[in-house]
């Protein structure tokens, strides 16, 4: 155990979810925030899993996907990105683009490639 992982606080159980804003992980030691780790983890995956709901229920389905990162203008690498863009492969209609332009909200899931 390195003194950085001492640092790290183990747990988040006394933290409240304040509307509007994501949850935080409850186990801290396991949170991935490094960029490079991220954009690691993102390059190495084939699928992402797509979750949405509608009025036929909840669904998640399994799709090849590309993506695109935004940097903060001036930026290296590092902690500066701006955000992720997933392009996700899709026909212009269907169910799952109705339910998602419907709810405007999704949630997604990647896999590694093993």
């Amino acid at each position: 155990m390195t003194g950085l992982d001492e640092a790290r606080p183990t747990r988040r159980n006394n933290e409240r979810t304040v509307a509007g804003c994501h949850r935080m992980m409850r186990r801290a030691d396991r949170e991935v925030t490094d960029c490079e780790q991220i954009e690691g983890i993102i390059a190495a995956c084939r699928i992402v899993h797509v979750g949405y709901a509608d009025a036929e229920g909840l669904t998640i389905v399994p799709l090849n996907f590309g993506y695109e990162w935004q940097r903060r203008e001036g930026a290296g690498t590092g902690d500066e990105l701006a955000g992720l863009t997933l392009y996700i492969h899709s026909a212009s209609i269907g169910r799952k683009l109705d339910a998602i332009r419907a709810a405007k909200r999704v949630g997604c899931g990647v896999l590694d490639g093993d």
